[in-house]
């Protein structure tokens, strides 16, 4: 019987060995904050990718948002989650206060227009992380080209990677300012 004595490192290229994984938190209860926190931070390694890219270590790049990809999928369905099971918990307008609308002193209740306004919000919300989830694939996709030699020269690829960043970042900010506290 023969063993293995080579690590499973030792498989990876070189400049794999460099790259960084950050594991979950060990304090990660899955909770709306915890969900939020989780978006902001892969906001902000959006911003590392840019400097991966620009240094042109594009299977670095390709790790990275991997994770970013992953990350965010998990993030955004706790929260799409959570206003789906609970109603949507951000700036809904609580007024079931009943009215006198006419002369015969009939209530009229706007139970029924808060409901259409929170299903709206989350509507729009479902939207944005639908269009930020499909930037961060196409990141993931372009990288996989510019590996491939799909994009063309170096400097090439790295101006059209940096491109679909850039339109990540601002399906970030968008999905993020849509569902964060304030």
């Amino acid at each position: 019987m023969a063993t293995c004595t080579t690590t499973a490192t030792s498989f990876l290229p070189t400049s794999a060995n460099a790259i960084e994984f950050v594991p979950a938190s060990p304090y990660f209860t899955g909770t709306y904050g915890d969900a939020i926190d989780i978006l902001h931070a892969q906001r902000i390694a959006c911003d590392n990718i840019e400097d991966v890219i620009t240094r042109g270590d594009l299977n670095e790049a390709g790790f990275k948002l991997m994770q970013v990809s992953s990350q965010t999928r998990m993030g955004g369905k706790i929260i799409l989650d959570e206003w789906q099971m609970q109603g949507i918990p951000l700036q809904t307008m609580n007024v079931n206060t009943n009215r006198n609308d006419n002369a015969l002193g009939t209530s009229v209740s706007n139970t029924s227009t808060n409901k259409s306004v929170d299903t709206l919000r989350l509507l729009k919300a479902q939207k944005k992380f639908g269009a930020l989830m499909d930037t961060c694939d196409e990141c993931t996709v372009q990288v996989e080209n510019a590996l491939r030699g799909k994009l063309g020269t170096s400097a090439v690829a790295q101006i059209k990677l940096l491109t679909v960043l850039n339109d990540a970042r601002s399906a970030f900010d968008d999905f993020i300012l849509e569902v964060e506290h304030e």
